[in-house]
């Protein structure tokens, strides 16, 4: 898993425009649209998973720094196709 953010920056030029921004990627009808058409998962309580995309509890997740995951992507791809033998995991 790779965690994404969304922050205003404290001082920023347009802070109100910068609200907006945030209250707009967190609304119910944005988190639907990552859900529904990009199989994300949602940040809001009210949203339900993708079909077929399992709960957090579910999920195996290799404890690994993301500049260790580039830094040694040959040995993790190896590691990823091992687990999960069809599911390649180099985008192709």
């Amino acid at each position: 898993m790779i965690l994404d953010g969304t922050a205003v920056v404290k001082g920023c030029a347009r802070r109100e425009t910068a609200e907006q921004f945030l209250d707009f990627t967190v609304s119910k009808d944005t988190q639907r649209i990552l859900v529904s058409d990009l199989n994300r998962r949602s940040v809001r309580k009210d949203e339900q998973l993708a079909p077929g995309l399992p709960s957090l509890r579910g999920l195996d997740v290799i404890d690994l720094k993301e500049s260790e995951l580039f830094r040694e992507k040959e040995e993790v791809l190896k590691r990823w196709n091992t687990l999960f033998p069809g599911k390649r995991g180099d985008g192709g």
